[in-house]
């Protein structure tokens, strides 16, 4: 992930451009890792792909869009 805070409405990408894995979307909400019930893990974001999908993606798998 960029330096670049992430807040809701953020554009985000995810995985490497020109793979399949890769995605681009904006950020609808945030969660704390206790209230996703993850444990430990680190907090997660709620994002919404251009493909209409939504799914919530750990933090750190995100790079802001510039």
């Amino acid at each position: 992930m960029s330096d670049a805070v992430i807040s809701e409405g953020t554009r985000v990408e995810m995985g490497q451009p020109g793979t399949p894995s890769y995605r681009v979307g904006r950020v609808r909400g945030m969660g704390s890792s206790d209230l996703l019930g993850r444990g430990k893990d680190e907090p997660s974001e709620l994002v919404t792909w251009e493909s209409g999908e939504e799914e919530w993606v750990q933090r750190s798998l995100l790079r802001v869009v510039q």
